[in-house]
């Protein structure tokens, strides 16, 4: 295995890495966990960041339901890297959805970071991942979800209070 990435060392103990894909002009950087169940991955990732504050800027509870598909479960900052949580929540009835980050440092357009190199035509209800977005800075806020790369409309979210975008 290569070297870890900063958020698995706070995984819980049971997960362990089974594969590494280094970044190629085929896809990102990514790692593959096996997880034996025994921990519900997706409450550890809550208490990370049980909120997130919404475009309206009301603090909104997690996870936020986008389209009905995948739920955003947690996150986490590391430095100028951000990691996202996310866990399938329903099978897509497209295989052109990513994920995107929008890093907004004060100046007027964002930094941004996209693509996921696991398409959702692969994504099954239960699925677990992490994204990682790196950025040249810090910045304020970070604006994340999913879109449709083939027509560039992006999901809308539910929170369990039933606010949204």
């Amino acid at each position: 295995m290569g070297e870890s990435w900063p958020l698995a060392e706070q995984f819980p103990d049971n997960l362990r890495p089974v594969y590494t894909h280094h970044a190629s002009s085929t896809g990102p950087n990514y790692e593959v966990y096996y997880w034996d169940g025994e921990v519900d991955v997706a409450a550890w990732a809550a208490k990370q960041h049980g909120e997130v504050r919404g475009q309206n800027g009301r603090f909104l509870s997690l996870p936020l339901r986008y389209g009905n598909i995948i739920d955003l479960v947690g996150y986490q900052r590391s430095g100028k890297s951000w990691w996202s949580v996310w866990r399938v929540a329903a099978p897509a009835n497209t295989g052109s959805l990513t994920l995107g980050a929008h890093l907004y440092t004060g100046d007027e357009a964002p930094l941004v970071a996209d693509g996921l190199g696991y398409t959702s035509e692969q994504w099954q209800p239960g699925d677990l991942f992490v994204q990682m977005s790196e950025f040249g800075e810090n910045g304020r806020y970070l604006d994340t979800g999913l879109y449709d790369y083939t027509t560039g409309q992006r999901l809308t979210y539910a929170s369990p209070e039933g606010d949204g975008d």
